[in-house]
């Protein structure tokens, strides 16, 4: 059984829908309150959607930007919760670098580049606990007063282990350190 229209109903619901919404209370960070209007919202920074991030943005950000910054920063603790126990890096010579080694090499590690980008060409997770970054990484910068640039391609297989993804290979290849002009 459904109420009666009355008059007052309907001009509440005629002020609901011309009325524009109430700004949250200060200090109040609701996700489920109304925020402010258009206008308003025009300059406010970008917030990211709210919900939890996929496996494979969690994998993109974990390659573009955590990796490289363990390496740039020297953080150990950083490129340790990152790499697996059983870690091995092949290197575009065939040597084989393993966790222990590619740790206790960090701290002497010297970033020298102005600029580095690792862009993913490849990103593949099967049966929700593996996965396949593959990828060109391109980095320009100045060595011992010499200017340097280089490429180079890697692929990477990382697990899910207790919720967070860890490297147990990577290999690169492809180095190249000719430098194009782009006078």
């Amino acid at each position: 059984m459904t109420a009666p229209c009355t008059r007052a109903t309907i001009l509440v619901a005629a002020l609901l829908l011309i009325l524009p919404p109430a700004a949250p209370a200060a200090g109040l960070d609701d996700p489920g309150a109304q925020g402010p209007g258009p206008a308003e919202r025009r300059d406010a920074p970008h917030r990211p959607s709210p919900g939890p991030a996929t496996d494979e943005d969690l994998l993109r950000t974990l390659k573009t930007e955590t990796w490289p910054r363990a390496y740039r920063t020297r953080d150990v603790a950083l490129l340790e919760s990152i790499l697996a126990e059983e870690f091995v890096l092949i290197d575009a010579n065939g040597g084989i670098t393993d966790r222990r080694t590619e740790l206790s090499t960090l701290p002497d590690y010297r970033w020298t580049h102005d600029h580095f980008d690792y862009r993913i060409d490849h990103l593949e997770i099967i049966d929700h606990h593996t996965a396949i970054v593959a990828g060109t990484g391109e980095a320009h910068g100045t060595r011992d007063g010499t200017p340097y640039c280089l490429s180079y391609r890697s692929s990477n297989v990382l697990v899910r282990r207790d919720e967070s993804w860890r490297a147990v290979l990577s290999h690169v290849s492809g180095v190249d350190t000719g430098c194009e002009d782009t006078d």
